[in-house]
């Protein structure tokens, strides 16, 4: 009975957790084809979305034309929008029949209320009958309508706003005419992404050429949403029809502030709909009619199905265009294309873009061949756009007249619109390439003048400013940057001018403002490769600025989630000097031990020395972390220095660098370093390895204390000299009866049983080598002492090797008179000094201890760029096809920015890349640039 009660009661509150939710399935888009988007509206039944959490994959079940499917995505569009993966547009319509003009400042304030409102990823575009007379051609009807664009999509809300006043009036309504431009304007391919259209009107259609059927034709035909904002004294039933039927509402409007929800409800309808993204049951787009049912449980319970209507060569061209923005494309799918769809309103574009495929592979004869055979048609709808084709052709080859002559062909024609700005844009890039800087910023202005409140208008202003960077002035370049952020602040162009302003602000050493503009750049959706260039640019002049602090927090994200070695490293390299700065010398020497010996050696000559504070005792580091608490001297040089010493490094078992400690004033604490490397190897072992100090050529041991959670050696000095840590105490032989003639180098017969005591040392020992050291008293001069001991101790070495003993184990030196172990004042003492050492030579080697000279790395750059703006859409073009592209901030180019294919190890491997990447694009000459790195 206990089980059956548990079990019901379990029950009973699943049901009654259980809610009713309302579905709406919006759009089916196979842009992405074999994926398709489904796209959903799910709410509550308060009309609150549903939030994510509720919408588990498992709980979602759909039949797309019969066939069950599972949803392999779940996304929220609102998520996607400020993302900036899906951005929204909007055409705005402006009833300006005479009938409103009682309600003009109705409409411009409720008008200027909704572009405030707008967010970044929003792109407004105005529309209204202009005079009544002037018609314009859509694609979707067989008569010009008479309605006008007054503004193409711009998201600079001081250009929205201005363009909102106007004065002209028309004496009939033409709503129908103006909403069909609207709509082609959204259905447009050039606006890919959520659409919606906000219709602001007071009365019912007079005067237009299409009519509400076809209205509700392309509301069949888009899904596209239309809000509309009834301005009149009473309810429109027309209007509040074709905003139920679309899937927008209808607000009933008498007073300015009845608006001020508009922009958020529209929000709301994003907050609610999902993109449930799911793999096409079928090989192929077949057939205009696809039924779809959708089923949710959960913890919300819906249910609804649809009949989408599919333009099959319009989906098929948008297959195309998603398709080519992730690098998928092929000829293939562009002659399928042309073979289903004949007659394809699109079929000139797919001809463009097959021509802009062979371009880009090098391939200009049959590109120009395609593009000459679309110029045979002056009447095409992309004519212009193959003439900018053409002349960016001429470009490539620097032909800069022919170009140029192209450019100005079509800004003579009487076309309008992004075709003309784009040609002004290209002929101002086309002055830039062949040095003609005056002619460039003169067109740049033109273009920021005549298109003002566009994206190209703010491309102007960038580009503009990068030229006034290089050629040295900085206020004009500023005065440009600045017109992008306040007026076009919402624009794709703005990040862009930001992180251009942030590196003005650096060349001045405005630091502060320079955080402030990189900040706000990161604030938005970057590439991932700008983003983590522009990360370590932040981290900079954070510690520049004195916020070290700040700075760390921006490189260790970067250590750890870095998406390549190299910018991890980079990150490495100055995460160390700023936590040593800080005193974090643990957290510090973590890193550096992540370090390469390049690159160790490229910090230490960055950042020679790095002063400190410990527990308030002034002191100074070095990159690895070894530290003296004693400020620098008074001359100006450093109290502790790391030094190469070869020789002893390879006479005694010392372990990392060798150390010089200069004159001090007053004793001084030290504190030497132990990678966990060197514990792990046993080359530190404790008890066994300490701190030697080097004095009269012998070690003489300072301290064996060894700190093992600190892992470091740490002693109190005032003796300056050579200081290092030794795997163990070296061990000499010292022998004086190794007795030649007089002034000779002739091993005497008496000195062989103490030889053949070593050999048999040396066969016992087989993995240890020897050094044998001459040396003599102070009689006669020095060279010929050298000379002399030297030749002894090579006489030496052959009876060694004569006797068994391999000479790759062998070390024959001679010192001279310099290292005497007595004063050379007595016989006795004479003798002393002349001697000859054995020194036992440990195998131990540095796993990290520097080697002459660094690696060489070979990156292949494909080009510069002025801005990081060109250097990303030039990067968006060939992503997707199996290449590492990566965009990377040159400072042997002044601070440009390089699209790269990669760095190598080799040069072999280079070329290999190189070679792959021009068997498909073979316009590009890729060059292979050398440079120190990592080993």
């Amino acid at each position: 009975v206990v089980l059956f009660v548990m079990v019901w009661t379990e029950t009973s509150v699943a049901r009654q957790t259980t809610q009713t939710a309302t579905v709406y399935l919006n759009q089916l888009d196979f842009s992405r084809y074999p994926k398709v988007d489904l796209f959903v509206t799910l709410a509550d039944k308060t009309r609150q979305p549903l939030l994510r959490e509720a919408l588990d994959p498992q709980w979602i079940a759909i039949q797309h034309k019969g066939s069950p499917v599972r949803p392999t995505e779940v996304e929220s569009v609102i998520d996607l929008k400020f993302k900036g993966e899906s951005e929204l547009f909007l055409a705005m319509i402006f009833d300006n029949s005479t009938s409103m003009q009682g309600r003009t400042a109705l409409l411009e304030t409720a008008a200027a209320q909704f572009i405030d409102s707008l967010k970044t990823g929003d792109y407004v575009a105005l529309f209204d009958f202009g005079d009544g007379k002037v018609t314009t051609k859509v694609p979707e009807f067989a008569r010009p309508v008479i309605a006008r664009a007054r503004t193409p999509f711009s998201n600079s809300k001081p250009f929205l706003h201005k363009s909102v006043r106007t004065g002209l009036m028309t004496e009939r309504t033409f709503m129908y005419d103006a909403l069909l431009l609207g709509l082609s304007t959204l259905n447009a391919s050039s606006a890919l992404g959520r659409k919606a259209v906000v219709l602001f009107s007071d009365g019912d259609d007079n005067g237009s050429v299409s009519g509400m059927e076809k209205i509700r034709e392309m509301i069949r035909a888009t899904d596209i949403p239309i809000y509309a904002i009834d301005l009149n004294v009473s309810e429109n039933a027309a209007l509040k029809d074709l905003a139920t039927r679309s899937g927008g509402e209808y607000f009933f409007v008498r007073r300015a502030s009845d608006l001020a929800p508009l922009y958020q409800t529209i929000l709301q309808l994003l907050r609610s709909q999902y993109r449930i993204t799911y793999g096409s049951p079928e090989s192929a787009i077949s057939g205009d009619a696809y039924p779809v049912q959708f089923q949710l449980e959960g913890p919300f319970r819906g249910w609804a199905q649809k009949t989408f209507f599919v333009d099959g060569e319009n989906i098929g061209f948008y297959t195309l265009v998603y398709t080519e923005s992730i690098g998928g494309e092929s000829l293939r799918q562009y002659l399928e294309y042309l073979s289903n769809f004949p007659a394809s309103k699109h079929a000139d574009q797919v001809r463009l873009r097959i021509g802009r495929y062979w371009q880009r592979r090098g391939e200009f004869a049959k590109a120009l061949a395609v593009f000459n055979m679309i110029l045979r048609n002056p009447a095409s709808a992309v004519y212009n756009d193959v003439l900018l084709e053409k002349a960016e052709l001429y470009k490539n080859a620097k032909e800069f007249k022919a170009a140029q002559d192209a450019y100005n062909e079509i800004l003579k024609s009487q076309t309008e619109g992004s075709v003309r700005a784009r040609a002004l844009l290209e002929l101002a890039k086309s002055y830039t390439a062949e040095g003609n800087f005056a002619m460039a910023l003169n067109t740049y202005s033109t273009l920021s003048s005549q298109y003002e409140g566009t994206e190209l208008a703010s491309e102007a202003f960038l580009q503009s400013a990068a030229l006034s960077m290089e050629m040295g002035d900085l206020p004009a370049a500023a005065k440009n940057l600045e017109q992008v952020v306040t007026n076009y602040g919402d624009s794709r162009t703005a990040v862009f001018a930001r992180i251009e302003l942030g590196k003005i602000a650096e060349q001045e050493q405005r630091f502060n403002d320079a955080v402030g503009f990189y900040r706000e750049a990161l604030a938005s959706n970057l590439d991932p490769d700008i983003r983590e260039d522009l990360t370590l640019r932040l981290g900079s002049v954070l510690s520049r600025a004195g916020m070290v602090a700040e700075a760390v927090e921006q490189y260790q994200t970067l250590a750890e989630k870095g998406s390549s070695e190299q910018v991890r490293s980079a990150a490495r390299m100055e995460l160390v000097p700023s936590l040593l700065v800080q005193a974090r010398t643990i957290e510090a020497r973590g890193f550096f031990e992540q370090l390469s010996s390049a690159e160790r050696r490229e910090l230490a000559t960055r950042y020679p020395l790095l002063p400190l504070s410990i527990n308030g005792s002034q002191g100074v580091a070095l990159t690895n972390g070894a530290t003296i608490l004693h400020p620098i001297l008074e001359d100006g040089s450093a109290p502790l220095t790391a030094i190469q010493w070869p020789e002893a490094s390879e006479k005694f078992p010392t372990v990392g660098p060798l150390y010089s400690i200069r004159s001090l004033t007053g004793s001084s604490e030290v504190i030497f370093p132990v990678e966990q490397a060197w514990i792990e190897r046993s080359l530190v072992v404790p008890g066994k390895a300490g701190v030697y100090h080097f004095r009269k050529g012998n070690w003489e041991p300072v301290t064996k204390r060894f700190d093992a959670v600190a892992r470091t050696f740490t002693f109190v000095t005032t003796d300056p000299g050579v200081y290092a840590i030794l795997a163990a105490e070296p061990r000499i032989i010292r022998l004086y009866n190794i007795y030649f003639d007089l002034g000779k180098a002739t091993i005497r017969k008496e000195a062989e049983r103490n030889l053949y005591e070593i050999v048999d040392a040396m066969k016992g020992l087989p993995h240890i080598r020897l050094e044998i050291a001459g040396h003599t008293d102070s009689t006669g001069k020095e060279e010929e002492n050298i000379d002399l001991s030297s030749r002894r101790a090579h006489a030496i070495s052959d009876f060694l090797i004569m006797n068994g003993i391999s000479p790759e184990r062998l070390i024959a030196r001679g010192y001279g008179s310099q290292y005497p172990i007595a004063s050379n004042d007595t016989p006795e003492n004479l003798q002393k000094n002349r001697r000859s050492e054995f020194t036992m030579i440990s195998t131990l080697t540095d796993p990290v201890r520097p080697t002459a000279g660094a690696a060489v790395l070979y990156t292949v750059v494909l080009k510069e760029f002025r801005t990081a703006k060109d250097a990303y859409e030039e990067k968006r073009l060939y992503q997707g096809r199996g290449f590492p592209i990566a965009i990377v901030t040159s400072e042997r180019s002044g601070g440009k920015y390089e699209l790269t294919l990669g760095t190598y190890e080799s040069r072999e491997e280079a070329e290999k890349v190189i070679a792959m990447f021009k068997r498909e694009f073979k316009a590009w000459d890729p060059t292979i640039v050398e440079s120190k790195g990592i080993q």
